[in-house]
C-alpha cells in the first residue's frame, strides 16, 4: 500500500542523475542542485512538470506501422532510442559508438536490477559513495546479465506472490524480498512464459542453470542460496502437488519430493566447495596481517566532531523546540551510534538490526561501576542460545538516548506506510525511510566512505581484538574477553550464557584500554592490570546532596535556563537526570505561580492564558493553558467585596439605637434631657 502523500503524485525525472524521484524539489535542494539558486531549482522543476506531461499525451501510444518500420530499419537500435527521446522519454548512458543490441539490453537489465531490490533500505543520498557498487559485484552482476541469468518474471504473479507471503508471515524472513527474486530469476530460466511447477521434471535443466551461476563466478554461498530459495519455494507447493496429483491422476508429488531430493544433493555438493571457499578467504586474511584495535576505531574518531555537533544541537544550550534534526544529521547519528557498537562494542551486525525499544528501556544499571548501563538482546540472528549483551558509560547512553527521543521519533514520522512494515515501532534503529535498518554493514561502510576511511568490518574489528587479548593479558582477562567475543573454545563452557552484568562492564572496559579509548584511571578494581576504579570520575553523593550543589550554581529562575549534560555531570555526577528533571519541575511550578499571580482577579479562559504565556519568550519547559486555569484560585484580598456585601445588608436589617427623651424640672424650670441607649450589638451608647 502506497503512502497517502504520495498516491497521487507524479514520479519527476531529474535532469542531472537522470533518476525518478518523488519529491523533485527536495532532492535538488540536497543532492544535484544543492549550490543552485531557487530560481533555477523552480525552472528544473517546470521543465520535469512539462516533460510528463509530453510522455502521458505521446509516449502511451504506438502505432503498429511505427514499430514496424523502426525494425525493418538498417540500425533499428538507434532509430528506436530516436524515437524514444523524442516522445520524450529518456535513455541513459549512451555510448558514443553504437554497441550491439545484445549489449545495450544487457546495460539496461542491469541498470534496472541496480534499482531493485538490491539497494539497501537504509540506504540516503548524502552517505552513498562515488561508486554505485563494489567491482566485484558489479562485474558478476554483468556477466549473469550477459548469460541472460538476470531476467525474471513479474513478483505479481500468484505463485511469488503466495512464495513471498509463505516466507513472510510463515518463516518471519524480513529479507524476503531476495529469496523471491531469485526464484523469479529461475523460473524464467526454465520457463520464459509464464511461472509454473513443471521444471520438476527438468533435473537436467536445473542443473545447468546452477552451473551457469558457477560459470559466472558467484561465489559458493550465493549459489547455496538460490538452492535453498528453491527447496522452500518446492516444499511450500508439494501439498498442491498432492491434491493436484489426486485430481489429475499424474505423479506430480512423487517428482517434487524426487525434486527435493536432488536440491539436497546439490546442498552437500556445494557445501564442501563452500567450506573450502570460507577456507581460502580466512587464510588471505592471515597471509595480509591484522588491524590493531586502534585502527579499528578510526572512522569513529574521524566522524566524532560532526556527530557531538548535532548531539549539542538536540540536547545542548542552543536546542530550540520544535526544531528537528536533518535527513543527514539523522543518518549520522544512525550510522555513528551503529558503528560504535560494531567497532567498540564487537557486536555482530545481526544483533543492531534486531535491537528492540524494550531491550533499551529494559537497561539496567550496574552499581559501582561508575553509572554503566548494561543493555541485552533477545532476539537476534548471530546466536540463537545466547543474549547478546553490552555495557554503555554514561556518555554513550546519553548519546542513544538523545537518538532515542530526538531523532527516532523524526524518522518515524517519515515512514512509508507499506503493508509489510508493521515492526517499525518496535525495532530500535530507524532508517531513513522510516523503516528498521536492513543491513548494519551497509551502513558502516557509507560511515566509512563518507570520511575517506579504510574499510573496516565488524568480523574485522573482532579478530583484532581477539588477537590483541592473546598478547599483554592476564588468563582471567582473555577468558572473560573471549566469552564475550564468543569465538575461542572457551566459550562452550557450560555457563556461557549466563554472564554477569559485572563482567560486561569489565570487558567493555578491557575493550576500551584495548582501543586506547581511556585514560590511566578507568580501571576497575579487580581486573588483571589497575587497582583504580571508574567511580571516581563521579563525586559519591546522595541525590540531595547533588541537587544542593546543581541549584546553588544554576539557581531556580522564571527565565533561566539549566547547563548542558557536561556541566551537570560535574556537579551532580551520576545523578545527572534527575537532578536536571527536578531543577525542571520547580521552573514549570514556578512559572505556573507567575501566570496564576497575573490572572488573579476573574477566572481567565485558556485562550487568554495561552496567548500571555507565548508573549512571556519561553521556549520550553512552557505551562499549560488547561492546568494553569484547573489551579485557578481567587486571591484572598479579592474576598473583600464579598464580606463588605454582608455588612451592608446587615446595616439595613440593623435597628437604629432608641433615643429616650425625659423631662426634669430644675432651679431654672423645666428641662429636656436626651439619653441615648446601648446599642444591642456592641452595648456602646
Amino acid at each position: 500500500m502506497s503512502s497517502p502523500k504520495n498516491s497521487n503524485r507524479h514520479v519527476l525525472m531529474c535532469s542531472v542523475c537522470q533518476k525518478p524521484v518523488f519529491s523533485l524539489p527536495v532532492h535538488l535542494r540536497r543532492t544535484c542542485m544543492k549550490n543552485g539558486t531557487e530560481a533555477e531549482i523552480h525552472a528544473a522543476v517546470e521543465a520535469a512538470k512539462k516533460d510528463v506531461a509530453v510522455l502521458l499525451q505521446k509516449g502511451r501510444i504506438w502505432e503498429y506501422i511505427t514499430l514496424k518500420r523502426i525494425m525493418d530499419s538498417p540500425d533499428p537500435l538507434r532509430r528506436m532510442v530516436e524515437e524514444l527521446m523524442s516522445r520524450g522519454q529518456v535513455v541513459r548512458d549512451l555510448p558514443t559508438a553504437a554497441p550491439p543490441p545484445a549489449a545495450a539490453t544487457s546495460r539496461a537489465e542491469v541498470e534496472g536490477e541496480v534499482m531493485s531490490f538490491h539497494e539497501s533500505e537504509s540506504s540516503v543520498e548524502q552517505f552513498q559513495s562515488s561508486a554505485a557498487a563494489p567491482e566485484q559485484r558489479s562485474t558478476a552482476r554483468q556477466r549473469m546479465t550477459k548469460a541472460g541469468l538476470y531476467k525474471k518474471h513479474s513478483l505479481n504473479h500468484p505463485l511469488l506472490k503466495g512464495f513471498a507471503t509463505y516466507l513472510r508471515k510463515d518463516l518471519a524472513n524480513e529479507n524476503y524480498k531476495q529469496e523471491v527474486d531469485n526464484v523469479a530469476r529461475y523460473l524464467h530460466f526454465m520457463d520464459p512464459t509464464e511461472p509454473n511447477l513443471k521444471f520438476v521434471h527438468s533435473l537436467e535443466r536445473t542443473r545447468e542453470y546452477y552451473h551457469k551461476l558457477a560459470e559466472a563466478k558467484l561465489c559458493k554461498q550465493t549459489v547455496q542460496n538460490y538452492i535453498k530459495s528453491l527447496k522452500r519455494l518446492v516444499v511450500l507447493e508439494v501439498p498442491d502437488c498432492l491434491h493436484q496429483a489426486h485430481a489429475q491422476k499424474q505423479d506430480l508429488h512423487q517428482d517434487c519430493k524426487n525434486f527435493i531430493d536432488f536440491l539436497s544433493s546439490l546442498q552437500i555438493l556445494n557445501s564442501k566447495e563452500t567450506s573450502k571457499e570460507v577456507f581460502r578467504r580466512r587464510y588471505a586474511i592471515l597471509r595480509e596481517g591484522l588491524l590493531s584495535p586502534r585502527d579499528c576505531g578510526l572512522v569513529l574518531r574521524m566522524a566524532r566532531n560532526d556527530f557531538l555537533a548535532v548531539i549539542r544541537k538536540l540536547v545542548g544550550p542552543q536546542d530550540v523546540e520544535g526544531t528537528e534534526p536533518t535527513k543527514s544529521e539523522c543518518q549520522l547519528v544512525v550510522y555513528y551510534l551503529e558503528a560504535t557498537l560494531m567497532l567498540r562494542h564487537m557486536q555482530r551486525p545481526g544483533v543492531i538490526e534486531h535491537m528492540t525499544v524494550q531491550d533499551w528501556v529494559g537497561r539496567s544499571s550496574v552499581p559501582g561501576y561508575g553509572g554503566h548501563v548494561v543493555i541485552g538482546v533477545m532476539e537476534h540472528t548471530s546466536v540463537a542460545t545466547q543474549v547478546a549483551t553490552f555495557a554503555l558509560s554514561q556518555e554513550v547512553e546519553a548519546w542513544f538516548q538523545a537518538y532515542f527521543e530526538e531523532v527516532r521519533p523524526t524518522l518515524l514520522g517519515k515512514k512509508r506506510q507499506l503493508e509489510e512494515d508493521d515492526t517499525s515501532d518496535d525495532r530500535f534503529f530507524i532508517s531513513g525511510t522510516g523503516k528498521p535498518i536492513y543491513n548494519a554493514s551497509n551502513d558502516l561502510e557509507r560511515l566509512h566512505s563518507k570520511y575517506n576511511c579504510p574499510k573496516v568490518t565488524s568480523q574485522m574489528a573482532r579478530r583484532a581484538f581477539e588477537m590483541a587479548t592473546k598478547k599483554d593479558m592476564a588468563d582471567a582477562d582473555k577468558s572473560l574477553v573471549s566469552n564475550y567475543l564468543t569465538h575461542s573454545t572457551t566459550t562452550a563452557k557450560k555457563h556461557r550464557r549466563m554472564l554477569e552484568a559485572g563482567n560486561v562492564v569489565r570487558v567493555s572496559l578491557l575493550l576500551q584500554r584495548l582501543a586506547g579509548d581511556t585514560d590511566s584511571g578507568s580501571e576497575i578494581p579487580g581486573l588483571a592490570r589497575g587497582e583504580a576504579s571508574v567511580a571516581h570520575r563521579y563525586n559519591k553523593m546522595d541525590e540531595q546532596t547533588a541537587y544542593d550543589s546543581f541549584s546553588k550554581s544554576y539557581p531556580v529562575t522564571l527565565n533561566g535556563c539549566a547547563p548542558k549534560r557536561s556541566i551537570r555531570e560535574q556537579l551532580a555526577g551520576k545523578h545527572e537526570r534527575r537532578c536536571y528533571d527536578r531543577w525542571r519541575q520547580e521552573q514549570l511550578e514556578l512559572r505556573i505561580q507567575h501566570v496564576l499571580s497575573h490572572f488573579n482577579r476573574c477566572l481567565p479562559s485558556e485562550s487568554r492564558v495561552k496567548a500571555w504565556v507565548q508573549k512571556q519568550g519561553w521556549k520550553i519547559n512552557i505551562p499549560d493553558s488547561e492546568k494553569v486555569v484547573s489551579r485557578w484560585k481567587p486571591a484572598d484580598h479579592i474576598k473583600a467585596p464579598t464580606r463588605i456585601g454582608k455588612k451592608r445588608e446587615m446595616k439595613k436589617k440593623k435597628k437604629i439605637p432608641p433615643i429616650h427623651l425625659a423631662q426634669e424640672e430644675g432651679d431654672d424650670g423645666w428641662c429636656s434631657q436626651l439619653t441615648l441607649m446601648p446599642c444591642f450589638r456592641c452595648s456602646s451608647p
